[in-house]
């Protein structure tokens, strides 16, 4: 996984700060994008990561994991929202 969440500093134009968690920013969103497009490719990432970032990664607190299984359910749900 370390390879791909390299490579998601390169997906867009945010600073490269690296990843953070638990508010809405650069780097937590740099860190939806990488966990997205581990999961689901890079074009999903830059479709998702924001929205991905506002509902799952500003949850999250010191102690986290999120399997594959856990980022595509949370993905399909906020799909399912109006």
């Amino acid at each position: 996984m370390a390879n791909h969440l390299t490579h998601a500093m390169t997906l867009s134009s945010l600073p490269g700060l690296g990843f953070e968690w638990s508010y809405e920013g650069d780097s937590p969103r740099q860190l939806a994008l990488a966990l997205i497009a581990d999961c689901l490719g890079d074009d999903d990432a830059r479709n998702l990561s924001t929205k991905f970032m506002t509902q799952v990664i500003t949850e999250l607190d010191n102690d986290w994991q999120l399997s594959e299984e856990d980022i595509r359910s949370k993905i399909r749900s906020m799909s399912d929202e109006p």
